[in-house]
């Protein structure tokens, strides 16, 4: 639970930031994250998380259709982040300046 609180809060502060390919990948991981914890919850917990996945899921369909229209800053990978998960990668990164 905690890696998709880290990987949502990052992808938050990364769309703040303008920073969008990233952030995409980051809610992605994040979302997948949260979907995995689901298994072992109850019946309340499942439905406060899927309202949170869905609240996600909607700001990286957003990301999504506006990097296929070709808006914004859209790369999809960080340099270095091979092999390795891409958002366990920008967790890690140094910010850019």
């Amino acid at each position: 639970m905690d890696a998709a609180k880290d990987l949502l809060k990052r992808a938050v502060e990364l769309d703040s930031a303008q920073r969008y390919s990233e952030a995409l990948i980051c809610y992605e991981e994040g979302i997948q994250n949260l979907l995995r914890v689901m298994g072992g919850c109850s019946e309340e917990e499942k439905k406060e998380l899927r309202k949170k996945a869905e609240v996600y899921l909607a700001k990286a369909e957003v990301l999504k259709q506006e990097a296929r229209e070709g808006y914004g800053d859209y790369i999809y990978r960080a340099p270095g982040c091979i092999r390795v998960s891409l958002a366990t990668c920008l967790l890690q990164w140094p910010q850019r300046k």
